[in-house]
């Protein structure tokens, strides 16, 4: 091969190793560049779910995330970042999004009467936490933590903060498959999965 074409390929197969590099390099981001990119669709964070009359949303929030949303509403101070990190680390968290699609508040989408309304804010606030469970892997998970969070009528959706237990598998990144066995609105079964390799992509967090 000609000298100066081997040196060409030479710096052919450089540039590609470098590349390849830092493809492989997880970015680097501040607290308010990390919550932007978990809350970014495209990142696959976020698992959605039509299903005729409801919208089911589900974010999965690393522990990074959730340290970042209580450092910046003035929750957490950064030098109790690590504490706090010891006190959450052994949790899983979500945050579950459910959207009446053709009506103005989602207890009452598509009821006839008031006990029904009532039926439903009860289920909610008391029963829906044993109807969720996680796989990840060969392990399902209960929820251990539950909070529905009311918006009196002011929006079409209800929202509700998951947490359930990290996996035995401690050193192997699994999908995560979310499960609502719903009682209440009529959808059955709801299954939505964040994916391993995205959670594997995700990047570092700066707290500088």
């Amino acid at each position: 091969m000609h000298i100066k074409a081997l040196v060409h390929l030479n710096k052919i197969v450089s540039l590609l190793g470098m590349l390849v590099l830092v493809g492989c390099q997880r970015a680097s981001l501040s607290p308010a560049e990390y919550m932007a990119w978990v809350e970014d669709k495209d990142n696959g964070m976020i698992a959605n779910k039509d299903l005729d009359d409801f919208e089911y949303s589900l974010l999965y929030k690393p522990l990074d995330y959730v340290l970042a949303k209580e450092e910046s509403s003035g929750i957490l101070k950064k030098e109790q970042i690590e504490q706090r990190r010891n006190e959450l680390g052994a949790m899983q968290y979500f945050t579950l999004k459910i959207t009446a699609k053709n009506a103005k508040e989602l207890l009452r989408a598509g009821i006839t009467s008031e006990d029904q309304y009532y039926q439903r804010l009860e289920y909610f606030m008391s029963y829906m936490q044993n109807d969720t469970y996680l796989i990840e892997g060969k392990d399902t998970l209960p929820c251990l933590l539950f909070h529905f969070e009311r918006n009196y009528g002011l929006a079409p959706y209800n929202t509700f903060v998951l947490g359930y237990a990290g996996s035995k598998e401690k050193q192997i990144t699994n999908d995560k498959v979310f499960v609502y066995d719903d009682k209440i609105l009529g959808t059955g079964k709801v299954m939505m999965t964040v994916q391993a390799k995205d959670i594997e992509k995700a990047p570092n967090i700066i707290w500088n």
